[in-house]
């Protein structure tokens, strides 16, 4: 993977480029049109891209993700003054030079770009660590969307609805649930039937299968042919001769 730059008038901007063993290829824009000298100055190492300005049209930096489309995390400003050629990147830290008035270096923290390993949201851009990596939005469909491509996720850092999975849509009267779309959905309604005439069978969504007594004195068969008069009682039912 390389990264050039076309800074000056006109479309400035920089751009990647990939390397299939043999040859190298256009891939896309990390960052364009963002001021006449974007770009003057470039930095990539650790999944970061650092995009520098001359520090007089726009005197800021640019960080970019290495992730496929190279999306853009920030654009950083120092206290001390215009800014804009990256001395140096590291997956967390950054280090920019001024480049107009008094000399200077400032250290700067910054979070990781989507696709990146994390343990926590404040180590990422995004504000959302998922699946231990930095994804591009919540993702907080549970089973049903995954931000890791080994958890299902169309790549690294992209939070993908997903169907077919295996999930609980919290109705314990639907079976074989599964994702449809990043949404949960019950399958099968669940079968509730104890065999018993004395008793109405029923599901509740919280609990589950309900058996409650008919009332006393319902007619029921007990099976057995030497008795006659058969009756419900309390749930069960009872010969009377």
């Amino acid at each position: 993977m390389a990264a050039t730059s076309s800074p000056g008038a006109g479309n400035a901007g920089v751009y990647r480029y990939t390397f299939d063993g043999t040859s190298w290829a256009y891939a896309n824009d990390a960052y364009a049109n963002g001021g006449l000298y974007i770009g003057s100055s470039l930095r990539l190492r650790d999944g970061l891209l650092a995009i520098g300005d001359n520090g007089t049209s726009k005197p800021r930096l640019h960080t970019a993700s290495t992730q496929p489309t190279w999306p853009l995390l920030a654009t950083l400003a120092s206290p001390s003054g215009p800014v804009g050629a990256p001395v140096d990147v590291s997956q967390d830290r950054i280090a920019v030079a001024a480049l107009n008035g008094d000399g200077f270096v400032d250290i700067g923290a910054l979070r990781l770009g989507p696709g990146s390993d994390c343990a926590a949201g404040d180590e990422c851009a995004s504000g959302f660590c998922v699946d231990g990596v930095c994804c591009n939005k919540a993702c907080d469909a549970g089973a049903c969307d995954a931000c890791s491509a080994a958890t299902g996720a169309s790549a690294d850092g992209a939070c993908t609805l997903l169907t077919g999975t295996v999930c609980d849509d919290g109705d314990a009267c639907t079976q074989t649930d599964a994702c449809q779309a990043g949404v949960c959905k019950g399958g099968a309604a669940t079968p509730c039937s104890d065999g018993n005439a004395c008793t109405s069978d029923a599901c509740d969504p919280a609990t589950g299968c309900v058996f409650v007594p008919v009332a006393d004195e319902t007619t029921c068969d007990d099976g057995n042919a030497c008795n006659s008069g058969d009756r419900c009682v309390a749930g069960a039912c009872q010969p009377v001769s």
